[in-house]
């Protein structure tokens, strides 16, 4: 049996979740926030330099994506996490965030397509999803892509 395939992403940014789309009065159009847009092309522009050759999709119709998003940690310890893991500063923890973490997967799928990695994020079939207080490595976003089999 021959092994699925597994592409690993790193964008160097702090994660943020997908902004809702604004409506104007005047035109009645939808626009997305300026913080989403930038934070979109500048992970679009890691992954474009990160992948070579075709968009992935065209090599195989179904994908699990894994999603690790890594945040800041916050200066003050939170309540779930036991003073004993806090004080490790090079230890990732999990992380309860002020970002849906449904709203930051979306913005990672819709960066790989921005990126050309993903031609259409429709070919991802198994979605994965982690939220994390960094370690040491600092706030990123970390994401794999497996080929899904039938």
């Amino acid at each position: 049996m021959i092994q699925p395939h597994t592409i690993l992403y790193r964008i160097d940014l702090a994660p943020i979740g997908k902004g809702r789309p604004r409506f104007t009065r005047a035109t009645g159009r939808a626009r997305t926030p300026e913080s989403t847009r930038q934070w979109e092309a500048q992970a679009a522009a890691q992954l474009r330099e990160q992948h070579t050759g075709q968009a992935l999709d065209a090599r195989a119709p179904m994908w699990c994506v894994s999603v690790d998003a890594y945040y800041p940690r916050p200066k003050s310890r939170p309540d779930y996490v036991p003073l004993e893991l806090w004080k490790m500063r090079h230890h990732d923890l999990h992380a309860r965030s002020r970002f849906d973490l449904d709203n930051v997967a979306k913005i990672v799928l819709d960066s790989l397509q921005q990126g050309c990695v993903l031609e259409d994020d429709r070919c991802v079939v198994v979605l994965h999803a982690e939220a994390w207080f960094a370690g040491e490595d600092g706030p990123r976003v970390e994401v794999a892509l497996t080929e899904v089999r039938t």
